[in-house]
């Protein structure tokens, strides 16, 4: 799969659409199954499209779809788009309440990087709910340590 990436990678924003089919599931293999059903592929091309950046910025709806499921690795790509509809800001606030801790830290990273912190979805769910403010505070500190660090 890291050679199937680096591949991708490399044709940057013209594998947006290889990328979009096996999200959506129209990749098929020869079998007639979905490579989306695969696992890896999946994976492999939500991993993709964060690396991709603003160039994935096509994929988002998908991406967002893939969250609704629960996907770390889609609320993580999310996060390099540098920008983001409101529903996707809606999505991923629901997340920062989750119980699963990689979700809503992904979720905050997100919409953190995006320069979404100051939504009014945001700010009315850190007012809602303690979970949610945690996760916020908690990232905002560790990417501003991640900025601060020498390289």
């Amino acid at each position: 799969m890291i050679d199937a990436e680096r591949d991708l990678l490399v044709e940057g924003a013209a594998a947006v659409p290889m990328l979009a089919s096996i999200m959506d599931g129209t990749a098929r293999n020869s079998f007639g199954v979905a490579y989306r059903d695969l696992g890896s592929p999946l994976r492999c091309a939500i991993e993709v499209a964060g690396r991709l950046g603003p160039q994935a910025k096509p994929l988002e709806a998908l991406l967002v779809q893939e969250l609704s499921k629960g996907s770390c690795p889609a609320a993580s790509a999310l996060g390099y788009l540098r920008s983001l509809e409101n529903s996707s800001v809606v999505a991923l606030v629901t997340c920062l309440d989750s119980r699963d801790e990689e979700l809503a830290a992904e979720s905050a990273a997100a919409l953190i990087r995006c320069g979404e912190a100051d939504h009014a979805e945001v700010v009315r769910a850190i007012g809602q709910s303690a979970r949610a403010a945690k996760n916020i505070a908690l990232m905002q500190r560790h990417l501003q340590r991640e900025q601060l660090a020498p390289r």
